[in-house]
């Protein structure tokens, strides 16, 4: 069985995977119709039995090669509109999370994917439950870690400040995250104009003495960014570290004192994982996919402010050793629950389920 998807070359599991190298003319149209022509001009050298499309923008695209090679259609959800969209009503979210046409049309290509799919996975049971319209087939493959990579010795990071203890933030600083509420400025906008403003002490994050909290992340512009650029100028507290992968991303993991965690929307949320794997406490709000995985045995629970963020601080810094060891220890047993050997099994046994048990060689 041929499948034809995109991706990083290799042999996953006996099974040799070529890589899809699209690197195309710019037809100057929209994202997802983008690669749709890309496909169709640039058809595979072989006639595949399973299309996947890994998000929005390769939908179409995926439909498309599938209904010409009668084949079958997998469409993957890793960060859906549908879901996505109840966050941006509840927690009144802006910035680039917005209720516009753009959003009305991936919104659109999302059920065009669902419902024409034999087979909808989506990363967290959330976003299965959260699923709007009748499909064939859905079901939850999460993501996986490789908990031994974050066994043995670590080299200590070295935090700016020489604070004590020292909080994580890690990821993207958008307004899906929750980063407003460990910020001590925000975005106004008047009209045109636009200008940051310190928020009130009473409603902003002030950390515990000789506390410092390190957001890890590299640029991406907008309001959150410069929210955060902000914050750390004016703060001997609050600090930002560029973006750090590999064993220097698992040293700043293992040295930190606490992952701290508070998306109003997270698909699934691999950071939760990581912390996990690397024995530290994790505070997160436990919004959607990360209730996949987090729960009251192994992390603490933050509410969605400012001030649910400092009494999480605060119930970790004067938690027992006793209950903060178990906490930790639980959250490595799950670390090991979500390994990518059993998840990779898992998705090559509802791909079979498609081809009635053929053999899987992929490309």
């Amino acid at each position: 069985m041929f499948i034809y998807c995109a991706g990083e070359g290799g042999v996953y599991d006996g099974i040799e995977v070529k890589a899809i190298d699209i690197e195309c003319p710019d037809y100057g149209n929209p994202y997802p119709f983008f690669y749709t022509n890309f496909v169709l001009d640039n058809p595979p050298p072989f006639s595949p039995d399973v299309v996947i499309a890994t998000d929005y923008g390769t939908i179409m695209a995926a439909k498309a090669l599938a209904s010409i090679h009668g084949a079958k259609l997998v469409t993957e959800f890793h960060l859906a509109y549908y879901s996505l969209k109840k966050a941006i009503k509840e927690h009144e979210l802006v910035g680039e999370m917005k209720l516009d046409q753009a959003a009305r049309l991936v919104y659109l290509i999302e059920q065009i994917g669902a419902t024409s799919s034999d087979l909808v996975i989506g990363c967290s049971t959330n976003y299965v439950n959260d699923l709007p319209w009748e499909t064939k087939k859905a079901v939850a493959i999460q993501n996986g870690i490789d908990a031994e990579k974050y066994k043995g010795d670590h080299k200590p990071f070295k935090f700016e400040g020489g604070k004590k203890r020292n909080l994580v933030f890690i990821g993207r600083m958008n307004t899906q995250k929750g980063i407003k509420y460990l910020f001590d400025y925000y975005a106004v906008h008047e009209g045109r104009r636009r200008y940051l403003a310190r928020i009130p002490d009473s409603e902003r994050l002030i950390l515990p003495e000789d506390t410092a909290l390190h957001f890890v992340g590299g640029p991406i512009g907008g309001d959150q960014w410069d929210s955060m650029l902000e914050t750390v100028k004016n703060s001997d507290q609050k600090f930002h570290i560029p973006f750090v992968s590999g064993q220097e991303k698992i040293d700043l993991l293992k040295s930190a004192d606490a992952i701290i965690f508070p998306s109003v929307h997270e698909p699934f949320g691999i950071v939760g994982l990581e912390a996990f794997a690397a024995g530290v406490p994790l505070i997160t709000s436990m919004v959607d996919g990360i209730a996949d995985y987090a729960n009251e045995y192994n992390s603490i629970r933050c509410e969605l402010s400012s001030a649910g963020v400092r009494s999480a601080i605060d119930r970790l810094f004067s938690m027992p050793e006793s209950e903060r060891r178990a906490m930790i220890e639980n959250g490595f047993k799950t670390a090991e629950r979500f390994n990518w050997k059993d998840i990779a099994e898992q998705f090559i046994l509802e791909l079979r389920s498609l081809t009635n048990g053929d053999d899987l060689r992929t490309s």
